[in-house]
């Protein structure tokens, strides 16, 4: 499934390797032996961050242009799941003007809430 941020869906993922999920686990070793507590991912109050090795233009523009609109943003990501988040402006190493694109382009969100 493709993400969306707000009313623009992803022309495509960041690629599954490069964006491990981040699991919240808290694990206590208690005498009678291990108590693990799993909040899942992305609790609220932590950042989602998407990486790309390689992004088209377009798609970088348009990103950038939701980020600049400030205020908050639903967001639903590749496992379906929404989030209410806050998107900072993406970053990059360089424009590849040969190819119209950007290379290693990372988009955080800040997740304000979790349905």
């Amino acid at each position: 499934m493709q993400c969306q941020l707000g009313n623009y869906t992803y022309p495509y993922n960041p690629p599954e390797d490069v964006n491990p999920r981040v699991k919240a686990v808290s694990v206590t070793d208690t005498l009678g032996g291990r108590y693990v507590t799993d909040w899942g991912s992305h609790p609220s109050r932590q950042d989602i961050t998407q990486t790309w090795p390689l992004m088209e233009t377009a798609f970088f523009l348009a990103l950038d242009t939701l980020a600049a609109l400030g205020g908050t943003l639903s967001f639903r990501d590749q496992n379906n799941t929404f989030y209410t988040v806050v998107a900072l402006p993406p970053t990059y190493d360089r424009i590849l003007p040969g190819r119209d694109a950007y290379s290693n382009v990372q988009l955080k969100l800040h997740v304000v809430s979790q349905p």
